[in-house]
């Protein structure tokens, strides 16, 4: 025979799933965006932040006419 303490056993409990919610992540300025590729670059080809910034910053209508996927 059971105590009366285990009677918590033995009663139904709820086991839904709990929901959990997407984290919003903030989408990052088109500075720092630049900042970053200029400052990666940079590393890689040894020249100046600054320099590559400035060429990222062009507008180029080069391939005006290519769509990119979002």
């Amino acid at each position: 025979m059971r105590k009366a303490s285990d009677n918590r056993l033995l009663k139904p409990q709820d086991h839904s799933m709990l929901k959990t919610t997407a984290l919003q992540r903030k989408k990052p300025s088109r500075k720092a965006l630049l900042r970053a590729v200029a400052s990666s670059t940079a590393v890689e080809t040894g020249r100046t932040v600054a320099q590559l910034e400035q060429q990222l910053k062009q507008a180029t209508v080069r391939f005006a006419h290519i769509k990119l996927a979002r």
